[in-house]
């Protein structure tokens, strides 16, 4: 039986994010 860890944390919701350059300014991003 395979056990995996998952780490989380919070990403910046801040109306100054800008969501147009997800890639460039936060790295990579998954949902969980």
């Amino acid at each position: 039986m395979r056990r995996f860890i998952v780490i989380g944390h919070r990403a910046s919701t801040t109306p100054e994010f800008p969501l147009d350059d997800l890639a460039g300014g936060a790295g990579r991003m998954d949902l969980l």
